[in-house]
This record gives C-alpha cells, sequence and structure tokens, in this order.
C-alpha cells in the first residue's frame, strides 16, 4: 500500500485512500478474479489508477461501484 501513498499529495488523500482500500479490497479481488485468473495484477493498476485519477470524497455506494468498475475495466484491458 505504501506505493499507492506515495502517489498521493495529502493527508486527507491518503486518509480517504486507505479508507477505500481496506473497504473495498476483497471485492475488488473477487470481481477481478471472475475475469482474469492474475487478480493481483488487475487490482494492483485499479489501485494505480484510484490514487492517481479518482478518489472518491467519502465512502459509500458511489465510491464501491467506481472502486469495482476500475477494478472490472482493469481485468478486461488486462484479458484482452
Amino acid at each position: 500500500m505504501l506505493i499507492y501513498l506515495q502517489a498521493l499529495d495529502s493527508a486527507e488523500d491518503r486518509t480517504r485512500f486507505e479508507a477505500l482500500y481496506t473497504a473495498y479490497r476483497g471485492l475488488m479481488f473477487h470481481v477481478a478474479y471472475g475475469i482474469v485468473k492474475n487478480e493481483q495484477d488487475a487490482v494492483h493498476t485499479a489501485f494505480l489508477s484510484l490514487a492517481e485519477h479518482a478518489l472518491p470524497p467519502e465512502l459509500g455506494p458511489r465510491a464501491r461501484c467506481l472502486a469495482v468498475t476500475v477494478a472490472e475495466r482493469k481485468a478486461i484491458d488486462l484479458y484482452r
């Protein structure tokens, strides 16, 4: 997780990312595993993408949907 936290600038962003990581890590692995059997790479790139571009302001249904969608898209990209 240290790699992801280095991509973030403020302490507030780091705190939000830690909460997102702990809350949705398992779900993202489950979604990626359904598409590709090497889900670690898909989830890793998904977390990097979330840290760099689209960190949601708070946990909730929108953050969950964003995390699952990004993991799914990254898994599909790896499948191709």
